[in-house]
């Protein structure tokens, strides 16, 4: 049996993909080359203009990971440089989620998650409004995650 996907369903099939893949790559730099020794160094090719802006995502990610305390500043950063690119937009809200999911967080960082996500829904279109639900979801999240983790 031959199925034939739409050019539509060509599209989302490869965004997924190229989702999943850069997830995982970004999972293997985390394991790899996250430790509290290179974070100084990550931050110096961060403030370097001349890095490309996958190579900015990848250590934007691993300093959340590492939790150096600039790390909220290259993500907005990151957000802004990226408001109009969808795909970057979701790789940063899939971080984040899985942060949640995945770590009991202090108040003080699931807050500031939480500001980054309401952010980044703001310039992928999400109204005002829905400020409170996405709010409102995270924090849910977060206190599974604990009861969970914790």
């Amino acid at each position: 049996m031959s199925v034939e996907l739409s050019a539509e369903e060509i599209d989302g099939v490869s965004y997924i993909l190229n989702n999943a893949v850069f997830i995982g790559f970004q999972e293997l730099m985390v394991n790899g080359f996250a430790t509290e020794k290179l974070a100084p160094i990550y931050e110096m090719i961060l403030d370097d203009t001349k890095i490309s802006s996958v190579e900015r995502l990848l250590l934007s990610m691993i300093l959340l990971d590492l939790r150096i305390s600039r790390w909220p500043s290259h993500w907005e950063a990151m957000i802004e440089a990226n408001a109009k690119r969808r795909f970057v937009l979701d790789i940063l809200t899939d971080k984040i989620w899985r942060l949640i999911h995945t770590r009991p967080l202090p108040d003080t960082e699931r807050d500031r998650l939480t500001a980054l996500v309401v952010r980044i829904e703001e310039k992928l279109g999400a109204p005002k409004r829905a400020k409170s639900s996405i709010i409102a979801n995270i924090r849910k999240r977060a206190a599974e995650t604990t009861r969970r983790e914790g």
